[in-house]
């Protein structure tokens, strides 16, 4: 990975091509039974227990900055239903649709039969177009090179799942957004 400044890093990451024949496939899981999923269990041991063929962590529910994120729906129940990101909805017929802050609620969603609903931000690419904002530059961990994790739908129940590995000097730095978004074309 070489940065804006033309230093070049060590970076892993791992892109998934999830297709699915039924909505069903499809689930969420808590490393808890508590509201928030809040505990420290392994991710392998997540995934054994619910048979998982594809996990992927990372979102953290509400345990952490909820004043920055929307609408979180896991499994039909809602944890939050906020105005502050962008929402990704997993929709029964498996087309992924993106809401801006404030056009969608938690209830609409629930009537339009969606079970899982992401906060995220910012959009990287939308109907097929990389974001042209500088999302480098965005507040809190735009200017920033992270772990980065993305869901996008190539058509309705085939979908792509990159994750970039990160904070590990040696093995993986981590990219800035625009890096992601650019990895997603």
């Amino acid at each position: 990975y070489t940065n804006y400044g033309g230093d070049t890093y060590p970076l892993v990451y791992f892109v998934a091509h999830i297709r699915m024949r039924d909505i069903n496939a499809f689930r969420t899981v808590q490393s808890a039974d508590n509201r928030n999923g809040a505990g420290a269990i392994k991710p392998w041991i997540i995934a054994r227990r619910n048979k998982a063929v594809l996990m992927i962590t990372g979102d953290n529910l509400t345990e952490s900055d909820t004043q920055y994120k929307s609408i979180l729906i896991r499994d039909g129940k809602v944890f939050l239903d906020s105005a502050k990101c962008d929402i990704m909805a997993l929709y029964p017929d498996m087309t992924l649709r993106i809401f801006s802050p404030g056009e969608v609620n938690a209830s609409e969603l629930l009537m339009d039969g969606v079970r899982e609903a992401f906060a995220f931000a910012p959009t990287y690419i939308r109907g097929g177009t990389l974001n042209p904002e500088d999302i480098d530059h965005m507040g809190r961990i735009g200017n920033e090179t992270n772990p980065r994790t993305g869901l996008g739908m190539v058509e309705p129940g085939h979908f792509v799942a990159i994750v970039a590995d990160g904070r590990q000097k040696e093995y993986s730095y981590g990219m800035l957004l625009s890096a992601f978004g650019q990895l997603f074309v």
